[in-house]
């Protein structure tokens, strides 16, 4: 994944929320390998996903393809899929395409894992 590093980790109190750590940055380049991370989540029967994207300094419009992309596939799942620690110029795209209408984001992982429970 080039530009992008992943680091997956189970949590909440039954492990049921898989929490994907971001660093780098989404584009049509490294937006495939977090697509195959989102398909390898999905196949371990897991459907609570929290992107962090603390270190996460851009995403182009593939990048957002990713997650719309995949919010669909995760509701059906009975899940859902939110956005933690978007730096300002991240969180400034993301409310002028309007996607926080239909992807939930949290000031911190924190606040998003409590909103599964």
């Amino acid at each position: 994944m080039s530009g992008l590093t992943l680091n997956i980790e189970m949590l909440g109190a039954k492990q049921d929320i898989a929490v994907v750590r971001m660093s780098g940055y989404i584009d049509t380049h490294s937006g495939p390998g977090l697509a195959q991370a989102l398909n390898k989540i999905f196949e371990g029967k897991c459907n609570k996903i929290v992107c962090d994207l603390e270190n996460v300094n851009y995403i182009s419009s593939a990048g957002w393809g990713v997650f719309i992309g995949e919010i669909g596939r995760v509701r059906n799942l009975g899940g859902d899929l939110k956005l933690a620690a978007m730096l300002p110029e991240v969180e400034e795209v993301y409310k002028v395409l309007e996607f926080d209408v239909i992807l939930k984001h949290y000031p911190d992982l924190d606040e998003a894992l409590r909103h599964f429970n």
